[in-house]
C-alpha cells in the first residue's frame, strides 16, 4: 500500500468520524461547497465566452458573484439557525421520543442526561447509559432534519427571490447608465444636429406693376365746313 493511499484512508476515516459526531454539520457544508463549485462553474462559462462583449460579460459576471455570495450566505445562515432551533427543541423538552419516562421529560433531567451527569446516571439511571445513546442520537436526528429544511427552504424559497431581486436590481442600474450617457454625452457628428443647416430661402417682394391707363376725356371733335 502506497503512502498516498493510506493519507487518503486516514482522511476518509477522519471525515467519517466527523460526521458520526457533528452529521447535520457535514451535510450543511458539504452542500455550501457543492452550491459553490455549481457558481463557479457558471461564472467560469461565461468568462470563457468569447462571443460575449466585455461589456456584457463584466455586467453578467458581477451579478452571478454578488447573487451566489448572498445566497451562499443566506444558505448557511439559515441551515445553521434551523439546525440550533431544533436543537433548542429537545434542549428544552419539547420534542423528545416517546418512550422517554415522563419524570425525565423536563429540561433539568434531559440537560443532565445528555452531559451524562454522574450523580444522575448513578441515581435516576441506575447506570444505564441506553438512555444517554438514544437521547444523544435523538438530538442529532433532530438537527440533521431542520438543518435540511432550512436548506430546502434558502435552496427554493429565499435564494431564487434574493436572486431576482439582485438581478432586477442590476439592470435597473444599467438602464440607469445607458440613459445618462444618452442624455450627457454630445451628440455624434452624423447626427441631424452636426450637419450644415441649409442656406435660408429667400422669397423676392412682389413686383408691383403700374396701374392700368385709363382713358382721359377729350373734347369732341368738330370739323370746319364753310357751308355752315
Amino acid at each position: 500500500m502506497s503512502a498516498q493511499q493510506s493519507l487518503w484512508k486516514q482522511k476518509i476515516a477522519k471525515l467519517a468520524e466527523y460526521d458520526i459526531q457533528h452529521h447535520a454539520s457535514l451535510l450543511k457544508w458539504t452542500t455550501l461547497i457543492i452550491w459553490a463549485c455549481s457558481l463557479a462553474a457558471e461564472v467560469g462559462t461565461f468568462a470563457a465566452n468569447k462571443k460575449l462583449p466585455p461589456k456584457e460579460k463584466s455586467f453578467i459576471i458581477k451579478q452571478e458573484l454578488t447573487a451566489g455570495g448572498i445566497s451562499l450566505a443566506i444558505m448557511y445562515l439559515l441551515a445553521d439557525s434551523f439546525e440550533e432551533a431544533g436543537k433548542r427543541l429537545v434542549d428544552k423538552a419539547r420534542l423528545l421520543p416517546g418512550e422517554l419516562p415522563p419524570q425525565w421529560r423536563n429540561p433539568d433531567a434531559v440537560r443532565k442526561i445528555l452531559k451524562a451527569d454522574a450523580d444522575f446516571l448513578k441515581t435516576a439511571l441506575k447506570g444505564n447509559r441506553a438512555w444517554i445513546e438514544k437521547l444523544v442520537g435523538f438530538r442529532k436526528g433532530v438537527s440533521v432534519v431542520a438543518g435540511t429544511i432550512g436548506t430546502i427552504i434558502a435552496f427554493n424559497i429565499t435564494t431564487p427571490l434574493i436572486s431576482n431581486k439582485i438581478a432586477s436590481y442590476f439592470q435597473n442600474r444599467s438602464l440607469a447608465q445607458k440613459v445618462n450617457m444618452a442624455t450627457s454625452s454630445p451628440p455624434s457628428p452624423n447626427t441631424p444636429a452636426h450637419l450644415p443647416s441649409p442656406a435660408p430661402i429667400t422669397i423676392p417682394a412682389p413686383v408691383r406693376m403700374p396701374a392700368p391707363l385709363q382713358a382721359t376725356p377729350t373734347m369732341p371733335y368738330y370739323r370746319y365746313s364753310p357751308f355752315r
